[in-house]
């Protein structure tokens, strides 16, 4: 199962500092969230590892796309 986020276009003129600003928190936001979720899938691997146990088979991580600087 394959997501992909799609932030949507906004015109120059709604493009604040703020508006600027709240974009980028957003895409660290998702960054942080890709790599906890990478960590958590490390630590269930190791937990499964210990109990003698199969890891679970890789998932693709979603992608976002930020058209924020085009227009």
């Amino acid at each position: 199962m394959k997501v992909t986020v799609q932030m949507p276009k906004i015109r120059a003129e709604e493009q604040t500092p703020l508006v600027l600003q709240l974009l980028e928190i957003i895409e660290q936001q998702f960054v942080i969230t890709q790599q906890q979720a990478e960590i958590i899938q490390q630590l269930r691997d190791e937990i499964a590892r210990l109990k003698n146990q199969k890891p679970k088979p890789k998932k693709r991580i979603p992608r976002i796309h930020c058209p924020r600087h085009k227009d």
